[in-house]
């Protein structure tokens, strides 16, 4: 079986559609060094490949959108499944089911890129594809709902956790960062892991902020930790409503984390807080939680999914603040035990673990594939 994946950029981004491309191409990675499969991935942006994801060698670097379209149509010739990262590459999509009608081509979702309308060409390639993955059921229903898409070729495969995340085995706060945000051990901490772009106010840390007055009632103490790289508009607007709400001690802009610096700063925290309203998924809601954290998001979108439909954690109406802070209280009174954290953590591993992962990954490959050999 060989395997094509077609994408924009991962190894020179640190998105939610980044890591996902990631831990993705880890898993052919895998198969392939388990003799299940041959595998490569073209990109007309990434320079390099880690080669803890994929080796180098199984990388092919197409420099520039034109040379991708024609070099993927000219290398796609040699594979039985052609995979394409986004909704964004329908145009090299329609091409390569116009040019090589026999193949089979997997389109992966995510969120809001497929949850808009779409015009009359992505959304006919939508239709011809053989195989649609949605990170989430959410957004399964929103392709089925908008796009009259075929829900016999929609299969869900929610997101996992990155296998090169050390998942802590105690949970304790780390001296280093307490030391680097001065912050003293006793301290609540709520935290937000997120990308702060002006152009994407959904993801609801000023909904937090807008309630954090209140909150300092009964936790006067608490930080709240708003970890991400920010563009300086979003990050100049949060300055003046953080001075105009009077709570300068009790936020904290990290800007940029660390990859390696991720599973630290979830344990500095008490509290993962995202009342999120346009999420397809939601990655950082099972890192926290793999982390021991009590996690609090939105239920409007694909969240639910890494909530386990209620299973763990607190999803909220993001529209109504009174259940937000009250989540958000409740969640800070009512700390979790080192077994409890344990057991959280145990939970998402068995739904969200890499291997299972890997396994339900193989599995529509291996479908997809018979498929093809019993046209």
């Amino acid at each position: 079986m060989k395997v094509l994946f077609l994408y924009l950029k991962t190894f020179s981004g640190m998105g939610g559609i980044e890591k996902f491309n990631r831990v993705f191409m880890k898993v052919f990675q895998d198969l392939m060094n388990e003799d299940q499969i041959y595998f490569n991935a073209i990109t007309p942006y990434d320079t390099f490949a880690d080669e803890r994801y994929l080796e180098e060698n199984h990388l092919i670097q197409s420099k520039g959108r034109l040379r991708f379209i024609f070099q993927s149509i000219w290398e796609s010739r040699k594979y039985d499944i052609l995979i394409l990262s986004h909704i964004n590459l329908w145009t090299v999509g329609l091409l390569l089911r116009i040019l090589y009608p026999k193949k089979k081509i997997v389109l992966i979702t995510h969120g809001i890129e497929i949850w808009k309308d779409l015009s009359f060409l992505p959304k006919y390639f939508l239709n011809t594809c053989d195989l649609i993955i949605s990170v989430s059921q959410f957004t399964r229903n929103q392709i089925i709902e908008k796009h009259k898409t075929n829900p016999e070729i929609i299969k869900v495969l929610n997101n996992t956790i990155d296998p090169y995340h050390k998942l802590p085995q105690t949970f304790v706060k780390p001296d280093n960062l307490l030391h680097r945000y001065k912050l003293k051990i006793e301290q609540p901490i709520l935290i937000t892991v997120a990308r702060l772009n002006t152009s994407e106010k959904y993801k609801g840390y000023d909904l937090v902020l807008n309630l954090l007055p209140e909150i300092l009632k009964s936790f006067p103490n608490l930080v709240y930790l708003i970890c991400g790289k920010y563009d300086e508009p979003e990050y100049n607007r949060l300055s003046i409503l953080i001075h105009q709400l009077g709570i300068n001690n009790n936020v904290v802009l990290t800007g940029y984390i660390r990859e390696r610096e991720m599973v630290s700063h979830y344990l500095l925290g008490d509290v993962f807080v995202m009342p999120s309203r346009k999420e397809g998924f939601g990655i950082v809601f099972i890192e926290s939680m793999a982390c021991g954290l009590q996690a609090i998001g939105g239920n409007w979108d694909g969240t639910v999914d890494a909530f386990q439909h209620g299973g763990v954690g607190f999803t909220v109406d993001p529209t109504q603040p009174l259940e937000l802070k009250n989540a958000i209280l409740t969640a800070l009174q009512n700390p979790l035990s080192p077994i409890e954290r344990k057991k959280l953590q145990q939970q998402v591993i068995d739904k969200y673990g890499f291997s299972q992962y890997k396994n339900s990954i193989s599995q529509l490959m291996k479908n997809l594939y018979l498929a093809k050999k019993n046209l």
